[in-house]
């Protein structure tokens, strides 16, 4: 399995789809630094792992496709390789091609912006918000190796593989905005009152707490969180929560300064404009995330060994 985990790393690296895929990469990353570092944004982008994402959809799809069409991997099961060494090795190869392109748009997006942005961030929130980050694109490169064998055309894998990543970032965006609508909010309004005596007019306002509309009930609320912490895409979403400038006015921005922040909302009136408990989560509770996203990977790995043992490849 060594033998041909190098075969194919040596394939897969010197195409000229991965050089193109590290250009690409590097490119989004030049480019958000840029714009990071003029003060164009207050929080961590996401778009340079998502260019990377991109980039690894084409590597791998082209890359399994041709592995397919050219009768390779047929060759590889006479020459005595299973079918489930031959879906590890496309992982691993995948992972590890992930982790580079990572690697090419994180590097120059964050030695670009460090002066204006990434300087002002305590180490700790820097090092968990890039962890979550590589984190979300690794868990989502074991997704797209199980789409592109399951659906082993290279074509039709890079639209398969292109919509399931489309789903994952609505159904995060989804799922996030329903769990950040708070239990209880204030409603307040206003009349006029007459006085036919005085012939004046008084404005009297009211405002009292009232349940929230929109709030999320269990025990739809237990599979909603589930479902959002399964989601690679969440951890994409959590590290911009962590490295995001909520006052400028600071010099350094540290995980205390991010619970007191929290503190005060829960104690004043941001409880009633979000669930305090789900933004704690994101911000605090997130780094745990990959592993609830890992295991369900993990079991589709499983399930995509086990499809594809069964196939028969002509």
């Amino acid at each position: 399995m060594l033998r041909l985990t190098k075969v194919t790393m040596r394939l897969r690296f010197g195409s000229l789809m991965f050089a193109v895929s590290c250009i690409a990469s590097a490119a989004a990353g030049i480019l958000m630094g840029i714009i990071i570092s003029q003060g164009d944004q207050d929080e961590l982008s996401a778009a340079p792992f998502t260019a990377a994402g991109i980039c690894l959809i084409f590597s791998v799809c082209f890359s399994v496709g041709t592995e397919f069409s050219n009768g390779t991997v047929r060759n590889k099961l006479i020459q005595g390789y299973t079918k489930t060494q031959f879906y590890l090795v496309q992982l691993v190869t995948a992972l590890t091609e992930a982790l580079i392109l990572c690697l090419c748009a994180g590097v120059p997006y964050i030695l670009i912006g460090w002066n204006r942005f990434f300087s002002l961030f305590d180490t700790e929130l820097l090092v968990k918000s890039l962890v979550l980050m590589a984190a979300g694109v690794l868990l989502s490169t074991a997704i797209i190796v199980f789409l592109c064998i399951s659906v082993r055309n290279t074509a039709y894998a890079l639209i398969v593989c292109a919509g399931a990543l489309f789903l994952l970032f609505t159904v995060s965006n989804s799922l996030d905005s329903a769990l950040t609508h708070p239990e209880y909010s204030k409603e307040s309004g206003g009349e006029i009152e007459y006085d036919p005596e005085t012939e004046t007019e008084t404005e009297i306002t009211w405002e009292k707490v009232v349940p929230g509309k929109y709030y999320v009930k269990e025990p739809r609320r237990t599979v909603y969180t589930i479902l959002w912490k399964i989601d690679p895409i969440t951890c994409l979403r959590a590290a911009q929560d962590m490295v995001s400038c909520r006052d400028w006015r600071e010099q350094h921005f540290t995980v205390e300064q991010n619970k007191a922040l929290l503190d005060k909302d829960r104690a004043g009136e941001g409880k009633y404009l979000w669930d305090i408990d789900h933004l704690e989560d994101r911000l605090f509770g997130s780094i745990y995330y990959p592993i609830w996203s890992g295991l369900t990977v993990l079991v589709l790995t499983g399930i995509g060994i086990l499809i594809f043992r069964k196939r028969n490849i002509s």
